[in-house]
């Protein structure tokens, strides 16, 4: 029992730290990869109609497969923790929910990034070390990065612009 309790404990702690650096990132300003220059006026008649036509297309999946190769490129520059954060009721997601993503092969990485976000089901958050930079990427067009370190913001901004995506800051 001494044995198990010393385990259940540190994964308290790691939960609970892991939980507040995650807190603490969302708070630095926000960036977007989007699929357009720059935010759509709220209420445009057209915005749900083009939005629905893109998500049907291929225009997610390239969406997809362009953020995954912004992100391992990224890992070349930089350390990180890769972890499911919300696997929703799809069991599909449910053997990557305990483990640091960072350490499974880059092949099954890809694959999973691209799930999330053509599923529209489940995120991921990648914690890069140690500019402490947040990516969250979600389903859909959702990809948000949580920084103040320019460095890693203008190599962001370069792989965005080499792969035909648009890095602005938040609305």
């Amino acid at each position: 029992i001494e044995a198990a309790s010393h385990w259940v404990a540190l994964a308290l702690l790691s939960l609970i730290g892991g939980n507040m650096i995650w807190e603490a990132l969302q708070k630095e300003k926000c960036y977007v990869l989007d699929i357009f220059p720059q935010q759509v006026p709220a209420g445009n008649p057209n915005f749900l109609a083009v939005e629905n036509f893109l998500l049907k297309g291929k225009t997610l999946q390239r969406y997809a497969e362009r953020v995954g190769v912004i992100l391992f490129k990224l890992l070349c520059y930089e350390e990180a923790d890769i972890l499911l954060v919300d696997a929703g009721d799809d069991d599909w997601f449910k053997p990557y929910s305990q483990v640091n993503l960072a350490d499974i092969p880059l092949e099954r990485l890809a694959t999973l990034v691209k799930s999330v976000i053509t599923r529209d089901s489940g995120a991921i958050d990648v914690i890069f070390r140690p500019s402490q930079t947040l990516m969250s990427i979600e389903g859909a067009f959702q990809t948000n990065v949580y920084t103040a370190d320019p460095v890693i913001l203008r190599r962001i901004a370069l792989l965005c612009q080499a792969e035909g995506i648009f890095f602005r800051a938040c609305a």
